[in-house]
């Protein structure tokens, strides 16, 4: 059991190597064909990168107290993915989820282009929510399978310790999952964690 956790974190680490990406005419390379939300990098180390968001409207649905297994993530896609269909907003990157350190209640949201967030409004589970100017402490890119519970946790350690030894205020007690591909995917190129600056 020893020899296979050392072989684990071990493959990890190898996997979590930095992805570099390019920006062409404003957008990351990592967005590939899909629309998602400016940046500007104020910062970067061999660990994570700073961003400076500028204020974005969101959809989002909730789940209290259940594991983020893959029904759970079926239960906050497809009514985000019913919202994006029945309002013709295009497809958007990244997809969020929000994980909570202390209880097991969870967010997904998806990013809503500007010009698409004229008419929006709340529909049953999903509500409209907006991110005022933030900056966040992003994990540089690893790739991996964007459904691995246990990779998310590893990297969200990895930059809060990184964050930690660097003497950052930010919140503990929320980090955010954002990924880059199909969220029924299981390999992608480009997965980032979030902590959010105080």
């Amino acid at each position: 059991m020893a020899l296979r956790n050392v072989v684990l974190v071990l493959l990890l680490q190898f996997v979590s190597c930095q992805r570099p990406y390019i920006v062409v005419n404003g957008k990351p390379s990592f967005c590939k064909n899909t629309l998602c939300p400016s940046f500007t990098v104020k910062n970067s180390t061999a660990t994570y990168e700073t961003r400076q968001y500028g204020p974005e409207k969101w959809i989002a649905n909730d789940v209290v107290e259940q594991p983020l297994l893959f029904p759970t993530k079926k239960q906050l896609f497809m009514p985000l993915d019913k919202y994006t269909r029945r309002n013709r907003i295009p497809a958007s990157s990244p997809l969020l989820v929000k994980s909570y350190s202390k209880v097991s209640n969870f967010t997904m949201m998806m990013y809503v282009p500007k010009s698409y967030t004229r008419n929006l409004r709340n529909r049953g589970y999903v509500y409209v929510t907006e991110k005022q100017n933030f900056t966040a402490y992003v994990r540089r890119s690893f790739a991996g399978n964007p459904n691995s519970i246990l990779r998310w946790k590893y990297e969200a350690n990895e930059l809060k310790n990184a964050l930690i030894r660097d003497k950052l205020t930010f919140n503990h007690d929320i980090f955010y999952s954002a990924i880059y591909s199909e969220p029924w995917a299981t390999w992608a190129s480009h997965n980032e964690i979030w902590f959010i600056a105080k």
